[in-house]
């Protein structure tokens, strides 16, 4: 997809007013040509938070940001880390990730939205992509979560739980968008 003005492509990161009217979507011929994005992660700082009683007496639990890669180590035996970032999530339509490294075995691994990010269950889940996978899976890809039902300010939350005793979960993910 490409929109051209004078000779010049428009990022998906700016405005597109038509009639004064701000635009998430320029089609042309029936054809979509540009769409409006939000580059979450990279270049935004996330909160972080770490549990090391998450279902057990964990320990190792890590959550950070480097300027290229959102860590989250999700520790040894119950521990779990997380990070979130408040968005209004009224524009958008998908939220994606990419994963380019990581390891999973006795896992929970969720990203979606949440209204609260230290509870992930009840009231404050409004919507996640869930795998709760108890064996050995590869985290590794790209994964999207259809948000065009949410509107409003809430939290981009990423989660990873660890319930392995002997080999720590971890994931390093290189881009969160909105588009």
């Amino acid at each position: 997809m490409a929109l051209f003005y004078n000779n010049t492509q428009v990022s998906t990161t700016q405005n597109v007013y038509l009639n004064s009217q701000a635009s998430n979507q320029v089609f042309y011929n029936n054809n979509l040509v540009w769409k409006k994005t939000f580059q979450a992660f990279p270049g935004v700082t996330w909160q972080h938070n770490t549990n090391l009683n998450d279902g057990g007496g964990g320990r190792g639990a890590e959550s950070r940001q480097t300027d290229q890669v959102l860590v989250l180590n999700g520790g040894y035996n119950g521990s779990s880390a997380q990070c979130a970032l408040w968005v209004d999530f009224t524009p958008w339509k998908t939220l994606t990730i990419n994963v380019n490294d990581g390891t999973c075995s006795y896992a929970q691994f969720r990203f979606g939205v949440a209204s609260g990010w230290t509870n992930l269950y009840g009231a404050n889940k409004i919507k996640m992509w869930e795998n709760n996978n108890i064996v050995s899976w590869n985290p590794v890809g790209s994964k999207s979560l259809d948000i065009s039902d949410v509107s409003g300010g809430n939290n981009i939350v990423i989660y990873l739980y660890s319930g392995s005793t002997v080999g720590a979960n971890w994931v390093h993910i290189n881009s969160v968008v909105l588009s």
